[in-house]
Order: structure tokens, then sequence, then C-alpha cells
């Protein structure tokens, strides 16, 4: 009798452990893909004396299309081109990046919440804490985000864009 009550106390506690544990990991994550449509538009932001930095992202394929332009007075002194694809194996957007003034990069991407996007080159993906270099960007409102660029944890830049528009969705 004492076994059998034993058995079925260990049965009744591994189905509590079990449930408690289904319970804490049904948290739900964030959804990729409908939080990155909040970039859907065209922003602009002042990045040093008399120099704009403007961008277009709009929606392709599982992800954005983005174009960005740095003009100091009439001078353009940088173009570049962004494509975010979503990858639903590591529920990351993937981005290539490629501009008039460096290589290409690659970069992961995610939502940690509804409000906060981060980014680590495609290599730290595997262990993004150890990264040297971050990039974090703070959704204050639909039409305001501030960008912040981490190097060994210690700021390095930081840039805020406001929405000038909203442009076609692309849908």
């Amino acid at each position: 009798m004492k076994t059998i009550l034993l058995n079925t106390f260990f049965v009744v506690f591994l189905l509590l452990s079990s449930v408690t544990m289904s319970a804490q990991t049904s948290i739900s994550k964030p959804d990729q893909q409908k939080l990155i449509k909040q970039f859907i538009g065209n922003w602009k932001a002042v990045t040093g004396k008399d120099t704009l930095m403007m961008a277009t992202y709009r929606a392709f394929g599982n992800g954005l299309d983005g174009n960005t332009i740095i003009e100091t007075g009439a001078d353009t002194q940088r173009e570049g081109r962004q494509i975010f694809g979503y990858d639903p194996i590591t529920d990351t957007f993937i981005e290539a990046e490629m501009s008039t003034t460096s290589d290409i990069e690659l970069w992961a991407c995610w939502f940690i919440s509804d409000k906060i996007f981060i980014g680590v080159p495609f290599s730290d993906l595997a262990n993004p804490s150890k990264a040297i270099t971050k990039v974090e960007i703070i959704i204050q409102s639909p039409d305001n985000f501030v960008q912040i660029i981490y190097q060994n944890n210690k700021i390095v830049g930081k840039k805020t864009m406001k929405r000038v528009s909203n442009t076609d969705s692309g849908e």
C-alpha cells in the first residue's frame, strides 16, 4: 500500500510539474512579422551639423526593403540599401545591408518586446550577448524611434528618427 501511495504521489507530482512548466513556457513571444511593419514609411534624423539621414522602408515579401541616404548640405555622403527577410527557424530578421561607403553587412534582428528591436552581426546570432557591436531601436511612438549603437557595451552613436510620412506598404 505504501508503494502504491508513493507511486501515485510521484505521478501526481510529475503531472503538476509538467503543467506548471507548460504554463511558464506559454508566454507569448513578440509577433516579429507584425511588429516590423511599424517601420514602414519615410523617416528623417538630424545626425550632425547640416547633416540629415533619410530612410524609406516598405513591405517586401516577409520583411522590409529599405533605402537610406545621408546628406550634408547638397552633398550626398552615403547611400544604402537594406533588405530584411524573416527567418521562421530563428524567429529573427536577417538583414543584408550594402552602402556606397562600406562592404556588405549581415545582421540578425528581432523584437524583444513590442517597442524594442535588437540587432547584432549575423555571426553573433548564436551568442548575441557576446556581440561586440549591438544596435537597439526603441520605438517611442508610431512617429518616432531612437537608434542606439553600442560598441563593447558603450554607446558610440545615437539618433532619433522621426516619421516624415507613411508610404505604400507594398502589399
